[in-house]
């Protein structure tokens, strides 16, 4: 009493507060780990962090107006940005969704294409060797993905049903597989060293129609087949 009351206080500085998530834009399912670094104007780094195993992550930025950028990064992934103003006049928290699109890869070793793309059989009729309308179809599709995946070599292996003698079935085989690989590098323009041709005749039937065993023209049908597996990618 009679003297000067001397205080003091420190005052915290203002923060603006920052949270994210990162997701996968097919699905929607969050991407965990994600890289993600956040630029100013300038675009000078000022924030690199990673998302955590539900895909969140959340940082603090200073009460200044400014906009910044947010890049989402992740192997097998398109980079994602957002653009986003830190407003002093705006006392809700920045919200930040980064959507990282998948980057397609090629198919393991050993796959059979026809199961991947879900093709039709590429069947052939009776002692023929030409490439029918309906093959054609399921072969654009093969040359497509070979396109899409220029790393991607193929096993095309080719087969007959088990009418006829084993030896003319072992050259017709071969011719069948012969016209299939001239259609995927004639019409698609695929380079001849990113195939390889088998053919087998009779010898691997995918049922029970042996010499001799009565079966429906559609069991015998399923034997006169091509088939493409990755060999390399």
């Amino acid at each position: 009493k009679g003297s000067d009351d001397i205080y003091s206080f420190t005052k915290n500085p203002c923060v603006k507060h920052v949270k994210g998530i990162t997701l996968d834009r097919d699905t929607n399912e969050i991407i965990p780990n994600t890289e993600v670094t956040i630029y100013d104007t300038d675009n000078k780094v000022i924030k690199t962090l990673k998302s955590d195993s539900d895909g969140n992550y959340s940082f603090d930025l200073p009460c200044i107006d400014n906009i910044y950028k947010a890049l989402g990064e992740k192997e097998t992934y398109e980079n994602d940005t957002q653009l986003f103003t830190v407003n002093i006049n705006n006392i809700n928290d920045i919200e930040l969704k980064l959507s990282l699109k998948p980057i397609p890869q090629p198919a393991a070793v050993g796959t059979d294409l026809a199961t991947l793309l879900n093709l039709e059989p590429i069947y052939f009729d009776f002692d023929e060797s030409d490439i029918r309308p309906d093959a054609e179809i399921e072969l654009i599709k093969i040359i497509d993905y070979m396109k899409q995946f220029p790393s991607v070599r193929v096993d095309v292996k080719s087969h007959t049903d088990s009418r006829g003698d084993n030896i003319y079935n072992l050259g017709l085989s071969k011719r069948r597989n012969e016209s299939t690989i001239a259609y995927i590098i004639n019409t698609g323009g695929i380079d001849v060293d990113r195939l390889i041709g088998k053919f087998f005749g009779e010898t691997q039937l995918t049922n029970s129609c042996l010499d001799g065993v009565r079966c429906t023209r559609e069991e015998h049908q399923a034997n006169r087949r091509s088939e493409f597996i990755v060999t390399d990618n």
